[in-house]
C-alpha cells in the first residue's frame, strides 16, 4: 500500500508553495486546498480574508516556496 500524501502545490501572489504539511491543518479544510492544486489561489485569498489576518500572513511567510512545477 501507497501512502505518500498527493502534493499540494498552489500559486499566490506570483510564487508557488508547497501545502502538503499544511493542508493536514488547514482550518477551512484540505478540501480546499485540494481544489486549488496547480492553480494560482490569491482571488481565494484575498476573498477568505486572509490579506488582513496577520497570524495568516505571518504564516504563509514560513511555507515552503519552490520552483514553478511543471502542470
Amino acid at each position: 500500500m501507497n501512502n505518500k500524501k498527493q502534493q499540494i502545490i498552489v500559486q499566490l501572489f506570483g510564487k508557488w508553495y508547497d501545502l502538503t504539511e499544511f493542508s493536514e491543518y488547514h482550518p477551512g479544510g484540505k478540501e480546499i486546498l485540494e481544489k486549488l492544486n496547480g492553480k494560482d489561489g490569491t482571488d481565494n485569498f484575498y476573498e477568505a480574508g486572509h490579506l488582513s489576518n496577520h497570524a495568516v500572513l505571518q504564516h504563509l511567510s514560513r511555507l515552503p516556496i519552490i520552483e514553478k512545477p511543471k502542470l
